[in-house]
């Protein structure tokens, strides 16, 4: 994968029983949102450039690692991430790598008017 790994230390996701509506940055665009076990991860982006070519110095890069992840966000929400927020279709939230890892994992995508299809196509997300 292209994805960057973590660097420790990590902070800690709050706990999926908690009550409180809380947002964890992941990193640029990328947030967790939680509350009582419902999980949202926004605008997924864990490669290392927001680009399409991530093997090539096209894009910007990453000035820093995301703070936690896909792995870490699945197996926090235990197994399956609730919704998945996409608002708009720029590589820096929209990463074609980031979206491919999480399709296995997300029951719901929201996204904008014509992106659907891309995630069917692009991101292997099933229809």
């Amino acid at each position: 994968s292209d994805c960057l790994t973590v660097q420790d230390p990590q902070p800690s996701l709050p706990h999926l029983d908690d009550s409180t509506l809380t947002m964890t940055w992941v990193g640029h665009s990328t947030c967790w949102i939680q509350i009582q076990g419902f999980t949202v991860l926004t605008d997924p982006i864990f490669s290392v450039r927001s680009s399409p070519y991530q093997n090539l110095p096209i894009g910007v890069a990453r000035e820093r690692p995301p703070s936690h992840s896909i792995n870490d966000l699945v197996r926090h929400a235990g197994g399956n991430i609730d919704f998945c927020c996409i608002t708009h279709d720029h590589y820096d939230h929209m990463d074609r790598d980031s979206v491919q890892e999480l399709s296995p994992f997300v029951r719901k995508w929201v996204v904008p008017l014509g992106i659907g299809s891309w995630l069917v196509e692009k991101g292997g997300v099933k229809e």
